[in-house]
């Protein structure tokens, strides 16, 4: 099965790129990923996952210069416009633990071929583990960090404070698994 998600995951990473057109983007991007960056992006369509990687890289390389402080910020900007947004009744419970299945629900029908699981591993601490990026290594780092800042601040969102963030990738039947620590206070 060919791994997907929905273009309404990818839609903000194409934004960046039309933002900054006299970027090198050929550099980083395969003819292929230019002509989907020029076309008209469908958030309920299905767009391979590969695309996304090289875009989310593309990026990073090219507009965030490779500051990881500039990813952080778009991860929390990206976080509040979906608590802020459309998705604020899904994810605003006062709970985090109970945001954070939410989200990952959420996340679920975006990705055709995700694994996401969360375990609660104390009264305020939780484990979350997702395998959904194959063999992809290059930029991984910059996904986990994206991704933990999204449960940073759900967690501060639904009433976590002081939010200590541990990321780090195991590999389980060939497959890379992302893993995030959060504790709060």
């Amino acid at each position: 099965m060919e791994r997907k998600l929905k273009g309404s995951v990818v839609m903000e990473m194409v934004k960046v790129v039309r933002a900054f057109p006299d970027q090198p983007w050929e550099r980083c991007l395969l003819p292929e990923d230019v002509e989907i960056v020029d076309s008209m992006i469908i958030p309920a369509e299905w767009y391979p996952i590969e695309f996304f990687q090289r875009v989310g890289l593309a990026v990073y390389k090219l507009v965030a210069k490779g500051n990881d402080e500039v990813v952080a910020q778009f991860g929390r900007h990206a976080m509040k416009e979906l608590y802020e947004g459309p998705y604020r009744p899904f994810l605003a419970k006062g709970d985090p633990f109970a945001a954070t299945e939410k989200f990952l629900d959420l996340r679920r029908g975006l990705f055709n071929f995700s694994k996401m699981e969360m375990e609660r591993t104390g009264e305020k601490s939780l484990r979350v583990s997702i395998s959904e990026f194959g063999t992809f290594e290059e930029g991984l780092d910059v996904f986990m960090l994206v991704l933990g800042v999204h449960f940073q601040e759900l967690i501060k969102y639904n009433g976590g404070d002081e939010v200590n963030l541990d990321y780090h990738r195991e590999t389980e039947a060939g497959q890379i698994k992302m893993v995030f620590d959060l504790a709060w206070t």
